[in-house]
């Protein structure tokens, strides 16, 4: 591996490439953490006997109750989606690491542009996927969170109520 000065200029793409890898998984793995985090405290609420059977003594206890419900419930499947989307990115990044060391060491090798060329289109697609993925994961988890933050305040309310 080469080493490059800090103020080369030639070595400063490939310093702050790296740099943007580095972070893309952190950001991306402290999302799929968060995200299994609040997965399991939301299925402790939801497992709790405070939904059972749903008792109350108001109308307007049962709507909180079940709206509370609702959010839990689809915030939870919005963070399994969200779950689901870090997974495959990770996969993504994967085979996009694959096709760049073989395009890189097909380079080397000194091989014709026509053998490298397919390993590039097939990176270039897989690293601007990988972009997309992690937007998605982004998304999904923060208006999961949103409904999670509402569906806990309204099961504290609930509980207030009943």
């Amino acid at each position: 591996m080469q080493s490059y000065k800090k103020n080369d200029p030639a070595g400063s793409f490939i310093r702050w490439q790296s740099i943007t890898i580095g972070q893309l998984a952190y950001a991306s793995n402290l999302m799929l953490t968060l995200a299994v985090a609040t997965l399991g405290y939301e299925a402790s609420i939801l497992l709790s006997d405070r939904f059972s059977g749903l008792p109350c003594t108001a109308k307007s206890t049962f709507l909180v109750g079940i709206a509370a419900l609702f959010l839990l419930v689809i915030s939870s499947l919005g963070l399994l989606v969200s779950i689901g989307v870090a997974l495959f990115l990770v996969i993504n990044r994967l085979r996009d690491f694959r096709e760049t060391k073989t395009a890189a060491r097909m380079r080397e090798q000194n091989k014709p542009d026509e053998a490298i060329e397919p390993h590039r289109v097939i990176y270039r697609k897989l690293g601007r996927r990988s972009w997309v993925l992690f937007w998605n994961q982004i998304a999904l988890f923060g208006i999961s969170i949103v409904f999670a933050v509402f569906g806990v305040f309204l099961t504290a309310a609930y509980g207030v109520l009943r």
